[in-house]
C-alpha cells in the first residue's frame, strides 16, 4: 500500500504561522520520483497557459492569463487539499 511508501505525517512551518502537514517518501520511492522529475518532467515544454505549480510562476500570473476569458472552469480541489477552503 501507498502508506508504507511514505513517512509522516510531519509538520512544516508556514511563513504566515501555523504548520502544514506533509509526508516524506522513503528513499527507494524518492529515487524513482527524482528520476521521473529529472528525465521526463523537467525536459517537457509546457504550453504558456500552464502556470499553476510551475516554478517561477504564481497564482497572480495564472489569474491574469485567464482574465477576460469567455469560459472559466472552477474545479473543486477541497478533497485533495484539506487546507483549501
Amino acid at each position: 500500500p501507498a502508506n508504507r511508501r511514505y513517512r509522516g505525517p510531519i509538520e512544516i512551518p508556514k511563513k504566515g504561522g501555523g504548520f502544514r502537514e506533509a509526508f516524506d517518501a522513503h528513499p527507494p520511492l524518492r529515487q524513482v520520483q527524482t528520476r521521473i522529475l529529472d528525465r521526463i518532467l523537467r525536459a517537457a515544454t509546457l504550453p504558456p497557459y500552464l502556470l499553476g505549480g510551475v516554478k517561477g510562476h504564481n497564482y497572480v500570473e495564472n489569474a491574469a492569463w485567464h482574465a477576460g476569458s469567455k469560459v472559466l472552469l472552477g474545479e473543486d480541489i477541497d478533497s485533495f487539499y484539506p487546507s483549501v477552503t
